[in-house]
């Protein structure tokens, strides 16, 4: 055949993409055909349940229709957060990812922030911290930037925002004016065009205190374009969970897709092994 017809679907079955191509376009082109209408994303095409290498030509893979129905998937990467003090043989992949954590004053972000128990620099209105995560077996440096609340006001948050891979929006679960005191921060983040998003609504062990319901924080996660999680930095529950995902979702989002792990600058040292860099 000199020329194929796709049709590709999602698993739930709604038609993504249709598209036709010749005999000797790669699997690649049919992916690249996707990610013009879903958006950059870690995207694996099945045929017959079987996953259809992206550099594989069309006329190699035995399609016996001219007319070929394929599913799309999106792979999740394998996150994992490491431990201060574990040692790692993971090699750096070359991307480092830079989030914001920001949120009304007492709501816990320094204390989420201390939570991982890591490198932590502080300047004058501003912490960082750095978290080491394995994603897919490759070393990820997350860097983690705290507004200092004496310095927290509409000039200085905003200043923060630009740049970031993700913004981590804490807000507190014993307070009934968390949510309107994030209100404004939770727009700030939507207009620096931030795509990963996590909402945090932290303090989850002070259950007898608790003024803020799960739905109301999730309804407002939802209207905002948030994901929700709730953590206490003081067991660490959730806040793991929270990370990673966020971890996850700004590496499958990133405006341009990391290289090949073989094209990528990777850099085996003690240094970028056994601790994260602060730049």
């Amino acid at each position: 055949m000199s020329e194929y017809k796709f049709r590709v679907h999602h698993l739930s079955g709604e038609l993504c993409a249709e598209l036709s191509l010749p005999a000797g376009a790669l699997v690649r082109d049919i992916l690249v055909a996707v990610e013009s209408k879903e958006g950059p994303g870690n995207f694996v095409l099945l045929h017959g349940g079987s996953a259809l290498p992206p550099s594989s030509p069309l006329e190699s893979l035995g399609f016996s229709a001219e007319a070929v129905d394929l599913q799309l998937i999106q792979k999740t990467p394998e996150v994992r957060l490491l431990f201060p003090w574990e040692r790692t043989s993971c090699m750096f992949g070359g991307r480092k990812l830079t989030f914001a954590l920001v949120g009304p004053p007492g709501a816990g972000k320094t204390s989420l922030q201390r939570s991982f128990c890591q490198n932590v620099l502080t300047n004058m209105s501003q912490t960082v911290q750095d978290v080491r995560v394995v994603c897919d077996g490759w070393l990820v440096p997350v860097f983690l930037w705290d507004q200092k609340e004496e310095f927290l006001s509409r000039t200085r948050v905003p200043a923060m925002l630009p740049k970031k891979d993700a913004a981590l929006l804490v807000v507190d679960l014993a307070s009934h004016d968390t949510l309107e005191q994030a209100r404004q921060l939770a727009r700030n983040i939507s207009d620096h065009g931030i795509v990963t998003k996590v909402l945090l609504g932290n303090k989850l062990d002070l259950a007898s205190e608790r003024q803020v319901s799960c739905e109301a924080a999730r309804q407002f996660a939802t209207d905002h374009g948030f994901r929700y999680f709730e953590t206490s930095a003081k067991d660490g529950t959730g806040v793991e969970d929270a990370l990673c995902y966020a971890v996850a979702h700004a590496l499958e989002h990133e405006p341009e897709p990391p290289g090949k792990p073989s094209d990528l600058s990777m850099k085996k040292s003690k240094k970028s092994a056994d601790a994260c860099l602060i730049c």
